[in-house]
């Protein structure tokens, strides 16, 4: 598992998003160091044999051979990094592609700055890690796969009020602190409901439980 800050490598053929990324990054940086960019997909293998960076954040849209054929000669190289794809597609052929690169997050381009680093320090703590708008694509996309099944079984009077609006914010992207404060709680009073949210609904993190709850939306 890396430690923060994460050397990352930015590998996106568009110069002004490459540079404007680079730059955001950099107000972070204890949570990352930006060690190198490439605008193609060579660039991005000398790169990543010469830093040996923790992360490489990769547009799935490249000229030559792509971001997922890139992704897989990435991973040859450095199969202990963080390979996390940021795109401003989300088709699903692309999604399914890049997961069986073998990367470690598909993230689309019009998350919030806030956003990002949040999941950037997720995938340092080697969650796999997705944009709601990629998890609902998925969600849909495996459900379009299976036989209809009745919703779980979950009675209301599991989740109590202040559970079911914290899952609510989580599934709008909220940070546990932003939850705290919208909610007059405290953040540990946060995390300790949220706990309690995915033991009860058998669910493993917070982008599983904000799936969930987009579901269950009408």
């Amino acid at each position: 598992m890396p430690e923060l800050p994460l050397r990352t490598l930015i590998v996106d053929d568009h110069n002004m998003f490459r540079q404007a990324l680079a730059s955001l990054l950099r107000t972070r940086p204890e949570i990352v160091t930006v060690v190198g960019e490439a605008a193609d997909s060579c660039g991005a293998l000398r790169l990543a044999r010469d830093l040996r960076p923790d992360l490489i954040l990769l547009d799935v849209l490249m000229p030559g051979c792509g971001g997922t054929e890139t992704a897989r000669d990435l991973r040859a190289i450095l199969p202990g990094g963080k390979i996390i794809m940021l795109s401003a597609s989300s088709d699903m052929e692309h999604i399914c592609e890049a997961i069986a690169a073998g990367v470690d997050g598909y993230l689309t381009k019009n998350l919030s700055a806030k956003m990002l680093f949040v999941l950037l320090q997720e995938a340092a703590n080697d969650q796999i890690v997705i944009t709601p708008d990629v998890a609902a694509q998925l969600f849909r996309h495996v459900a379009s796969t299976l036989e209809p099944a009745p919703a779980p079984d979950i009675p209301a009077d599991r989740l109590g009020p202040l559970d079911a609006a914290i899952s609510r914010l989580v599934a709008g992207g909220a940070t546990n602190t932003e939850i705290a404060r919208e909610l007059g709680i405290s953040p540990h009073t946060v995390r300790s409901h949220l706990s309690t949210i995915l033991r009860v609904l058998n669910l493993e993190n917070r982008t599983q439980l904000a799936v969930y709850i987009k579901a269950q939306q009408p």
